[in-house]
């Protein structure tokens, strides 16, 4: 596998808090954009079982960074890509590691989940909510480019069914879906409860768990349909948090860090979900699910409202952009890596 690709990915996902599969679903979805329209993607990753299977079942060429050293990761690199356009989605970039991942590259895309500033990158994406919404290239910011797999392009008409849809991450470092399943068992009456487990879960921490009205799924490959089924969400505040809202899914957002805080205090200042701090599941989940699910009203307000914020077009305009970088550079062939 060598330079025979146009877009390489920089991306890690694991059960680790800020990194969990958010950055991999999203370049999973810019890739999936791209191969329509004939460009070849590849991976560059750190080593994760079930991370590694998701880029495989894409279809995409994968080459792992097995050792600690950055100049490991640059020589993976350039011999996947030999020259062309890289994407870096990792937390915790900086410019320094930028000018390292460039050697070999004409240009680099950076996604960003802040508001930093990157002079090493030729396109820097920050699709989220918190960032001030404009299209001044190289900046893409705003929920405008805010990155969704396919299966949120077209969401059916929602048809009530007294259910509600719980999923943090892929992952969930932190276990809050644990604490959210606790607190509905004390008096989940009146409703159903589908319970999606990410791919980074390994073996169902649930599989003990009995109740007539929750189900649990793990590696559900169409997470779309399930919130188009539900009444109700409960997740985190980092990419779930958009999908439901290009769904027009109402919901209750539980930050598990600093930066979901920030996220989920956005949405609820617009009036799109309910914000509820981790600390109080126990207490208050089970109180607001309940008066939620018999306001109909304020749910379809909510579900208004969040629709606003993403129109499911972000994945598009990012492929647009990144097309045009790779149209407009050449390989550099002759560049050399570390042996």
């Amino acid at each position: 596998m060598t330079g025979n690709h146009d877009v390489a990915f920089r991306v890690d996902a694991g059960k680790v808090s800020g990194l969990s599969f958010g950055h991999l679903f999203r370049c999973l979805a810019v890739a999936g954009e791209l191969s329509r329209r004939k460009i070849r993607c590849a991976f560059v990753m750190r080593s994760d079982e079930a991370g590694e299977r998701l880029v495989k079942q894409a279809g995409h060429d994968l080459r792992l960074a097995r050792l600690a050293a950055q100049e490991d990761e640059v020589r993976a690199l350039g011999l996947t890509v030999g020259g062309k356009l890289l994407v870096v989605d990792l937390p915790g970039v900086t410019n320094e590691l930028l000018l390292s991942y460039r050697k070999g590259f004409s240009s680099l895309c950076v996604f960003d989940d802040g508001n930093d500033d990157y002079a090493s990158a030729d396109l820097v994406v920050q699709g989220h909510i918190l960032a001030k919404p404009s299209f001044d290239p190289p900046y893409l910011r705003g929920a405008s480019f805010c990155v969704l797999g396919s299966q949120f392009d077209h969401p059916a008409p929602r048809r009530s069914a007294r259910r509600i849809v719980v999923t943090f991450g892929g992952s969930d470092p932190t276990g809050l879906t644990g604490a959210a399943v606790n607190a509905l068992l004390k008096g989940m009456t009146g409703f159903q409860a589908d319970i999606i487990l990410g791919p980074g879960f390994g073996r169902n921490p649930f599989s003990g768990t009995a109740h007539a009205g929750m189900r649990f799924h793990q590696s559900v490959s169409d997470l779309a349909r399930y919130f188009l089924a539900a009444d109700l969400g409960i997740a985190a505040a980092g990419r779930t948090a958009y999908e439901l809202a290009a769904t027009g899914t109402p919901a209750i957002l539980v930050p598990s860090n600093e930066h979901e805080k920030k996220t989920a205090a956005a949405f609820a200042a617009n009036g799109a979900f309910e914000m509820l701090p981790p600390d109080r599941i126990d207490q208050d989940l089970l109180p607001l699910v309940s008066a939620l699910m018999t306001d109909a009203g304020r749910r379809h307000a909510m579900a208004e409202l969040s629709g606003r914020i993403v129109d499911r077009q972000g994945r598009r305009r990012v492929a647009d952009a990144i097309l045009r970088l790779v149209e407009a550079n050449t390989p550099n062939r002759e560049t050399s890596f570390p042996s």
